[in-house]
């Protein structure tokens, strides 16, 4: 269940778990929240890969309700707190086994029984923090094998950047930086020479 099964960093990185599922084994109910009817390839691209595909609105009522009718075995989350209506049908328990990944860190809910991880991204001793048990995956908890490429719009050259010079990026949405992290990464830029910090707006 998402909302970001689309061209959203979610459905980027979440690509090669449909991709390369288990079919034998389990089938896919894909609850698509929020869909958009714009051309979206990836979206549309997500809904191909399910067994089941429901493409849902933004009421939390439609989405568990669906579910609920589905009787699943396992519910898996790929928005945690950063969608209000996934987190609302999560609370609802209507899967005997719920788990978050992927989109956020865990949410705190008490319905949610896992939230998967790696030992890099939480090791042992964040248990201690979290409510939902840490399903960790042996090596990581993602798996990205490469992206497309694009031809580039911007380029080095026309932003006076030298080609030895070391880059650094922020994509994320303006309302996520704050005063903190903006200090902390012009830190880097200090200690590492040569370096420019770019930030996509």
């Amino acid at each position: 269940m998402s909302g970001c099964l689309r061209r959203h960093s979610v459905g980027w990185l979440a690509r090669w778990l449909f991709e390369h599922h288990d079919r034998e084994r389990f089938q896919l109910y894909g609850y698509f929240v929020n869909y958009k009817l714009v051309k979206d390839n990836l979206q549309e691209w997500y809904v191909n890969q399910v067994d089941h595909p429901h493409k849902l609105g933004i009421h939390c009522l439609e989405a568990a309700e669906q579910i609920y009718q589905d009787q699943l075995d396992i519910l898996i989350d790929l928005d945690s707190i950063t969608l209000d209506i996934t987190c609302a049908v999560m609370a609802l328990k209507l899967a005997p086994v719920q788990v978050t990944w992927l989109g956020w860190d865990a949410s705190g809910l008490p319905a949610i029984d896992y939230v998967i991880a790696d030992p890099y991204v939480l090791p042992d001793s964040a248990q201690q923090y979290y409510s939902e048990k840490i399903w960790r995956l042996p090596q990581t908890y993602i798996a990205v094998d490469g992206f497309e490429v694009g031809v580039p719009s911007l380029r080095r050259d026309h932003l006076d950047i030298p080609n030895d010079a070391t880059v650094y990026l922020s994509s994320q949405k303006g309302y996520k930086r704050n005063p903190e992290t903006t200090r902390l990464q012009m830190k880097i830029i200090k200690a590492v020479p040569n370096s420019y910090f770019l930030i996509k707006g």
